[in-house]
């Protein structure tokens, strides 16, 4: 446990203003990630929704 706490100490851990700028770039990158699945969702559904329509 002794060589945990040593190896934590040598750590460089980012600063405040690092950290905000990371959790904006992921939040941004979720929403968009989302977006795109939500649109190509409903793409999807609309060609099934055809594809089954006129088969059918």
């Amino acid at each position: 446990m002794t060589e945990v706490v040593t190896e934590l100490k040598k750590v460089t851990w980012p600063g405040s203003k690092d950290v905000r700028a990371a959790t904006i770039v992921v939040i941004i990158g979720v929403l968009i990630a989302g977006a795109m699945l939500g649109v190509f969702d409903t793409l999807w559904s609309y060609v099934i929704r055809k594809i089954i329509e006129y088969g059918g």
